[in-house]
């Protein structure tokens, strides 16, 4: 991570504070997810299931597409944020919403700077 430089007199606007609890809401959303993805297999190998039929869906469960979805949650979640940030970083470019502070505070966030 690099220096991240302080920025004097920043008060964040409102739709920076949104955007702020939407990035903190992701790792939720991951967890949330990861939860459905496993209660989803769980539910498909025993709803409903005696014990032969439950032990049969475990040994034919395709559990290396269980696992790919499960490692691609930390991307998904990595890329939402960055989504988010860049989106604001860009918001603060455009003409109207032209603000050098809060460009600069995006900047920083989208070069590695982390929110306390």
């Amino acid at each position: 991570m690099d220096y991240c430089e302080p920025i004097l007199g920043l008060v964040l606007d409102n739709e920076s504070e949104k955007a702020i609890k939407r990035i903190r809401a992701i790792p939720s959303f991951g967890n949330m997810l990861a939860g459905s993805i496993t209660s989803g297999v769980f539910i498909s190998l025993f709803a409903n299931n005696n014990p032969p039929v439950a032990s049969y869906n475990i040994v034919q469960a395709d559990w290396k597409f269980y696992s790919e979805a499960m490692r691609a949650i930390p991307l998904i979640t990595k890329r939402l944020v960055e989504r988010e940030i860049d989106t604001m970083y860009w918001h603060y470019q455009m003409p109207g919403n032209r603000d050098h502070k809060h460009e600069k505070f995006w900047r920083g966030l989208k070069n590695g700077c982390k929110l306390q």
